[in-house]
């Protein structure tokens, strides 16, 4: 499976406990996952962007080097979703935060940041 067929399954996925499903036992072993999460991150559907911040979290767990960009990507879009009244979505994002809060350098303030100013 390639990016572009994974991509399409997360918008077609038409509940959040199949795009769980499928970031956990699917997206997170496909090469270039991260570039995956990073376009996940860009769809307007909350369910795919929840499963964007799963993965996101997932490959980290897996302690495979995320670029910059991908960062970057998740600390904009995590600031403008931080106040969302979607509890899955919020869920994810806490989650996301928290757990690259936890490492050190940059990353982990920029995470620290978002978290503190949202109230967290």
């Amino acid at each position: 499976m390639d990016v572009e067929q994974a991509l399409k399954w997360a918008e077609d996925a038409s509940t959040i406990e199949l795009m769980e499903s499928a970031v956990f036992n699917l997206f997170q072993h496909i090469d270039n996952a991260a570039s995956l999460a990073d376009k996940m991150l860009a769809s307007t559907d909350e369910n795919v962007r929840t499963g964007a911040y799963n993965l996101a979290c997932r490959i980290m767990k897996r302690n495979y080097q995320q670029p910059d960009s991908l960062f970057k990507h998740l600390f904009e879009q995590a600031s403008n979703e931080m106040h969302t009244q979607n509890r899955v979505l919020l869920h994810a994002i806490i989650n996301c935060l928290t757990f690259i809060s936890a490492e050190e350098g940059e990353h982990a303030q920029m995470a620290d940041k978002i978290l503190e100013e949202a109230g967290y």
